[in-house]
């Protein structure tokens, strides 16, 4: 089922994508009636561009304290990911001191070249206005915690604006945090049943 994101401000960006395409076409108009009154109205479009970037910067002021509401199980869960990846690259990570103990979760089962499609089908089921939580649970089915790993490596660090894959100055985000912004617990759950430790309970 495809449901609206958990975070980020649909209302927003739609705004602040109005207001781009106007842009365009009110300087162009602007510029016709500045012709025909002979620069009479110059200083109101220049007030009217000055109130428009005004209302950009509070549309994307406001996106960002939205999706801080989830930066810190987020960033825990991206940290989380570091300390697993740490693990799995351990020279013995089944060694009986190891957090994965001797559960076989070390192993890689996936070839990277699939590792990269499950890497793509996770920002495509995310990059979108809603979120397609079915599809993130297919491309995490049937792997283990080093395969996980693998796919984070593959996924990289998109920026991530509260909305999906944004610009500059987002900020680059691993696959962790993009799965907790973008998910309820249900789905978070749901995913920690298949991969237990993959939010941080490596136990």
């Amino acid at each position: 089922m495809k449901n609206k994101k958990r975070m980020g401000n649909p209302a927003a960006a739609a705004a602040a994508t109005a207001a781009a395409k106007a842009a365009p076409a009110a300087a162009k108009g602007a510029k016709q009636v500045n012709k025909d009154t002979k620069g009479a109205l110059s200083w109101l479009v220049v007030a009217g561009v000055g109130v428009g970037v005004f209302l950009i910067y509070k549309i994307a002021s406001n996106a960002g304290k939205i999706t801080n509401v989830v930066g810190s199980a987020a960033d825990t869960a991206s940290a989380a990911l570091d300390e697993l990846t740490n693990i799995i690259t351990d020279p013995n990570p089944n060694a009986s001191d190891s957090p994965l103990g001797n559960t076989g979760q070390s192993v890689i089962t996936i070839t990277e070249v699939e590792a990269q499609n499950r890497a793509n089908m996770l920002l495509e089921a995310m990059d979108r206005f809603g979120t397609d939580e079915e599809r993130i649970i297919a491309a995490l089915t049937g792997i283990t915690l080093a395969d996980y790993v693998l796919i984070a490596e593959k996924f990289g660090t998109p920026r991530y604006d509260g909305a999906g894959h944004g610009m500059w100055p987002a900020t680059k985000r691993k696959l962790s945090y993009w799965l907790v912004a973008e998910l309820s617990d249900y789905w978070l759950n749901e995913i920690n049943a298949m991969l237990a430790g993959v939010f941080g309970n490596n136990k």
